[in-house]
């Protein structure tokens, strides 16, 4: 009896960049549409990673895993739903608390129910069009229903200048898989 074959897991990994997310949005659509009609199925995704608005399009990707088919259209309608004034604000107020934080000011305190701190632009429309776009229970579910493999986030430790990389996998994370003392990994729900 003949062992059953297993194909290679295939990752796709999207960088950071801001405008380059459009782009991405752009290299999926093409994926899941006229690449899918030249070869008569759709390309499978084994895992996704990310990095600044590279995360943004992981995330999204691994939450709409389950249809891939309508996966490049959700994508491209974000993208083009998207305008920049509606993403970050400078306003008087910001560029006074800019200079008090350059001459050694704390930042004022975030605003309830925020996870932001301090920051020399107000980014609350990015965080709302990142909770918009993406369906977040849909990564959970695409792990539990094999969907996806596993799905990752890496971001800067601020402190410490090392790049922490969230982990959500089908199977345990391995307790140690980088060697790089700069590199640090924490198995979490995305």
């Amino acid at each position: 009896m003949q062992a059953p074959s297993t194909r290679p897991k295939i990752g796709f990994v999207l960088s950071g960049g801001g405008s380059r997310g459009a782009y991405e949005a752009g290299i999926i659509h093409y994926l899941r549409t006229d690449l899918a009609k030249r070869l008569g199925r759709h390309v499978p995704i084994d895992i996704v990673t990310g990095t600044s608005v590279g995360a943004i399009n992981a995330a999204f990707m691994a939450a709409t895993m389950s249809d891939p088919g309508s996966q490049a259209e959700q994508i491209v309608a974000g993208w083009r739903s998207l305008r920049i004034e509606e993403l970050i604000s400078l306003k008087a107020g910001d560029i006074l608390r800019g200079v008090r934080m350059l001459l050694g000011g704390d930042p004022p305190p975030p605003p309830p129910g925020s996870f932001r701190y301090g920051g020399l632009l107000d980014t609350s429309g990015l965080e709302r069009f990142v909770i918009r776009i993406v369906p977040w229970r849909g990564i959970e579910r695409s792990l539990r229903n094999g969907d996806l493999h596993a799905m990752s986030v890496s971001a800067t430790h601020v402190g410490t200048g090392h790049t922490v990389v969230f982990l959500s996998s089908a199977e345990p994370v391995p307790r140690e898989w980088s060697r790089d003392p700069f590199v640090r990994h924490r198995a979490a729900r995305i």
